[in-house]
């Protein structure tokens, strides 16, 4: 009986802690079908709020801390987020539907701990008078920057493998590119290693179909468009990443809007492209 009253008190108590009260409000708003939503300067205001709590106190911390013990940790840290990129490649790389970029760009960003998840997860283990070393806090770049660079690295030598294997190899020892989009003749023959590069070094923009009207959304999507949720920072938008910017312009143009449109079109380079960083940037 007194286990019985123990569990049923602690599950009271939880409840009453304001994470998983706010948890409990947000699935109830979702399914009543709320739009209800926290405006983008109140949210960024409260995650620096958060960020400079952690990063004081891990300075502070990491001052006073022997560095060999810290060492450890670093490592660890960084091991864990190269471990969860090769995990997630093996897996969710797997799934039907799921490209292998797509399967990288999942995972590189599950790897890199979001800096305001680590500051909220720090922030409830305060609450619940739980004891860890002040210089966690100072982890988190040891496991962002060695999973984002292992997700760069393998979704590249996933490109390169793509290339290569769309490519025909000729008794001369030049190669031609496989497929009905480029005529079989000698102006297309290349050789191998030129055809991979090129396809691995290609330039790509991120392209943003800011405003697109609700009932041509089916055609975004045969397009290969993405829909990016509101609560994300440059969130409600359909968005692509294409290497020919001026005609995925030209078809918005044409196909959605129907008039002339400012597209919003930003670079993509190899320290955006599986981080949030790419949306954060001004565009």
């Amino acid at each position: 009986m007194d286990f019985t009253i123990t569990i049923a008190s602690t599950i009271v108590e939880q409840l009453q802690k304001p994470t998983l009260a706010f948890l409990i409000a947000g699935m109830m708003l979702a399914a009543l079908g709320s739009k209800f939503e926290i405006s983008e300067p109140v949210f960024k205001f409260i995650v620096i709020l958060l960020l400079l709590k952690v990063g004081m106190g891990a300075g502070i911390s990491i001052r006073d801390a022997d560095l060999m013990s810290l060492m450890v940790p670093a490592v660890g840290a960084a091991l864990l987020g190269i471990g969860i990129v090769f995990l997630g490649s093996k897996t969710l790389a797997r799934m039907r539907g799921v490209s292998q970029v797509d399967a990288l760009a999942t995972v590189g960003l599950f790897g890199a701990v979001s800096a305001s998840t680590l500051a909220a997860g720090m922030a409830v283990l305060d609450d619940s008078g739980i004891a860890y070393e002040g210089y966690i806090g100072a982890l988190y770049p040891f496991m962002d920057i060695a999973a984002l660079v292992t997700a760069i690295v393998l979704a590249k030598l996933s490109v390169a493998r793509r290339a290569a294997s769309d490519v025909i190899i000729n008794g001369d020892g030049t190669a031609s590119m496989r497929g009905p989009t480029l005529p079989k003749n000698d102006e297309t023959r290349q050789r191998v290693m030129s055809v991979v590069r090129d396809s691995a070094m290609q330039v790509e923009y991120l392209i943003r179909a800011v405003d697109a009207p609700y009932d041509l959304r089916g055609k975004l999507k045969e397009k290969g468009y993405r829909w990016r949720p509101a609560e994300l920072s440059l969130g409600k938008v359909w968005w692509t990443i294409t290497a020919d910017p001026a005609a995925e312009t030209e078809w918005l143009q044409a196909e959605i809007y129907g008039r002339p449109a400012n597209i919003p079109t930003h670079k993509v380079t190899a320290l955006n492209l599986f981080s949030e960083r790419l949306w954060e940037e001004k565009q």
